[in-house]
C-alpha cells in the first residue's frame, strides 16, 4: 500500500457517494460522502470556491479492505485478501495495483476480473459493484 495516508483528489474523481475529508471554511478536517442532493451545489459552488488542497482523500489501505469485509489471508511478496477463509473472490495487492480474482469453488484455477491501480475506498466500492461483488 501507499506510504503517504493521504493524497489531494482532482475534481474527476469526485462523484456521488465519494468519501473524502474537507477543512474548507474550517480548521479540522471533516470526514464527507458526496451525496445526489449535493451533488450540483457541491460542483457548482463548494468546489469551484475551494482550494485544492482543502480536500483530501485516505489512500486505500488494509484497514479500508477489512472494513468492506476482506480478511487478510497471506502476506509474501503482495498481501492476499478474500472475503472469507474459503471465498471465491480475492485481492492481491502488490506496490499500489490490486488484482481481484474469482475462484471457482471446484476449481483451483482463478479467473482475473481486474488488475489495476484503485487509490481510494471508494473507488473499490464502486467497483465491486460494478462486477457485482458485494
Amino acid at each position: 500500500m501507499n506510504k503517504n495516508k493521504y493524497y489531494t483528489p482532482k475534481i474527476e474523481e469526485f462523484f456521488v457517494g465519494f468519501e473524502f475529508e474537507t477543512n474548507y471554511l474550517s480548521d479540522v478536517w471533516e470526514s464527507r460522502v458526496l451525496s445526489s442532493s449535493e451533488a450540483d451545489y457541491f460542483f457548482n459552488t463548494y468546489y469551484a470556491d475551494a482550494v485544492a488542497t482543502e480536500f483530501r482523500v485516505k489512500y486505500l489501505d488494509k484497514e479500508d479492505l477489512e472494513n468492506l469485509g476482506f480478511i487478510k489471508t497471506k502476506e509474501d511478496t503482495f498481501e492476499k485478501y478474500s472475503t472469507s477463509k474459503y471465498a471465491a473472490w480475492v485481492l492481491y495487492v502488490y506496490d499500489n495495483k490490486i488484482s481481484i480474482t474469482f475462484y471457482h469453488p471446484d476449481d483451483s484455477k482463478g479467473e482475473l476480473w481486474f488488475f489495476g491501480t484503485i487509490k481510494n475506498k471508494s473507488e473499490l466500492k464502486k467497483l465491486l459493484t460494478q462486477l457485482g461483488i458485494s
